[in-house]
């Protein structure tokens, strides 16, 4: 018997072939035509399991209201102190800072892709969401881990598109 940094010198060199035969043989994949799959590529969302970018910018959770509104535009409306809304987009964005200041950081980031509401609210909670609602929803799809994600996708589509784990703990 082999010491074990023999045995395990030899199950790394047979994992490094592994890796070259697979890099060697795998086929290509064709990159994705993503203006064809319907992704909205003048406001192009991307998202990966470690950054999030919005034309190209990078944004987060965290960040500023000011420093959002470098990214993204000037917000069109505040619905009240901490909700910003950019209505043209579909966006809103929220702060426990309700200051209005451009230091506020911002703890939400929504893009909303539907924005039906129930036709069992009252008059009064009706006003109240619809306030708080852009005045449009975000059209067209984002890129999420390298698969296109859309309004209406299955989510078990999805699923098989792209590179991102979900664990379901």
């Amino acid at each position: 018997m082999g010491s074990i940094d023999n045995i395990l010198g030899k199950v790394d060199t047979l994992m490094k072939k592994t890796d070259r035969f697979l890099e060697e043989h795998l086929p290509e994949e064709l990159p994705i035509d993503y203006e064809k799959e319907g992704v909205n590529m003048k406001h192009l969302f991307v998202f990966t399991d470690t950054t999030m970018t919005y034309n190209g910018k990078s944004f987060m959770p965290g960040m500023s209201i000011g420093e959002l509104c470098e990214i993204f535009g000037n917000y069109k409306r505040l619905a009240e102190p901490g909700i910003f809304i950019w209505d043209s987009m579909g966006i809103i964005m929220v702060s426990h800072d309700e200051s209005g200041k451009d230091s506020a950081p911002v703890s939400r980031i929504m893009i909303n892709w539907n924005i039906e509401l129930d036709d069992f609210l009252s008059e009064e909670n009706l006003k109240w969401l619809k306030n708080r609602c852009p005045r449009q929803y975000f059209t067209g799809k984002m890129i999420v881990g390298g698969a296109v994600l859309g309004r209406g996708m299955h989510m078990d589509d999805f699923l098989k598109k792209t590179n991102l784990k979900f664990d379901n703990n």
